[in-house]
């Protein structure tokens, strides 16, 4: 009875490679091992992307619409300003009768000197 062994080779074999399951583990284990890297980090891009930018445009809008508010307030003022001045002199005696004197003699247009 004679059995046959295989020759030994002069050189050593490759190592035999990983199966899937043991390379699914592998990296299911390397995954895990990083998770405290990975995760943070894509939660600070989900915020970046999704809310930070967003939040960050409609701030500098905002700012650019109060400076436009701004100046629209600096004419209101000014508007209201002449139009107080125009009905405290409506209100004044004195400034009504020189009216009635200009369209009297017709001497100009009402309200210039």
């Amino acid at each position: 009875m004679t059995t046959t062994t295989e020759p030994s080779l002069p050189f050593d074999a490759p190592a035999p490679r990983p199966g899937v399951r043991a390379l699914s583990g592998l990296v299911a284990s390397r995954s895990l091992y990083w998770a405290p890297v990975w995760v943070p980090m894509i939660v600070l891009a989900q915020v970046a992307l999704g809310g930070l930018r967003p939040a960050l445009a409609e701030s500098r809008r905002l700012e650019r619409e109060e400076e436009r508010m701004g100046e629209r307030l600096e004419r209101e003022k000014l508007e209201a300003a002449q139009l107080g001045a125009a009905l405290r002199a409506q209100n004044d005696p004195i400034y009504l009768e020189r009216e009635r004197r200009v369209l009297r003699n017709g001497d100009g247009q009402p309200g210039t000197k």
